[in-house]
């Protein structure tokens, strides 16, 4: 099954009589000179893109269990999604995100993001909420921005986080109980919605 997209022509699969387009990206790498800036727009592509395997996943520590399993498949290209429809040619159908843990979260985040208004009709939102997310305001970014710079050592910049070893960026972010040299805490002085807020912003 070929379809295409704005970028060029994706083949994906059919199983179970669901169409499935696996790893289909929406934007390029935010590696090298575009880490830690907004998502640039996928390169186009020539010829017939592979969609039949799942996409690379972003980089994230390593636990020995979680209760949900996270399949991990590291890789730069890591903005994809997948897409599941019964028919790709009808017109008019209801498109449907869903999300699990933080996944959810931005699911239901975007519900209230009116740059996002029409482009998807329903949410599935798994063990997740947006509920902790507070208002951006133009105090709390810079705050927040000074407070995670100082506790990694780093210059308050998109350099100075840029330079920052993305392993270990990535284990501060994703094990809020472990400090940037990996030594256990017992909490952060910064939530986890912050950290998000002050690197996107």
């Amino acid at each position: 099954m070929i379809v295409r997209t704005t970028a060029g022509r994706v083949e994906g699969c059919v199983v179970d009589g669901v169409h499935r387009f696996l790893g289909v990206p929406y934007a390029d790498p935010p590696v090298g000179d575009r880490r830690l800036l907004a998502p640039a727009p996928v390169t186009a592509w020539e010829g017939e893109r592979p969609a039949t395997a799942y996409g690379h996943t972003a980089f994230q520590p390593d636990e020995e269990f979680t209760l949900i399993p996270e399949p991990k498949n590291p890789g730069d290209d890591f903005l994809n999604l997948n897409v599941y429809t019964p028919d790709p040619g009808a017109a008019g159908m209801q498109v449907t995100i869903g999300g699990q843990s933080a996944g959810a979260a931005a699911c239901v985040t975007l519900m209230t993001t009116p740059a996002a208004r029409g482009l998807f009709r329903n949410v599935i939102a798994m063990s997740g909420s947006a509920a902790n997310v507070a208002p951006l305001t133009s105090a709390r970014v810079p705050a927040t921005t000074q407070r995670l710079a100082a506790e990694l050592g780093v210059a308050a910049t998109r350099d100075g986080f840029a330079k920052f070893d993305q392993a270990r960026m990535v284990r501060y972010l994703g094990c809020m109980g472990l400090d940037a040299d990996g030594a256990r805490v017992e909490t952060h002085a910064l939530a986890a919605s912050d950290l998000a807020f002050s690197l996107s912003g």
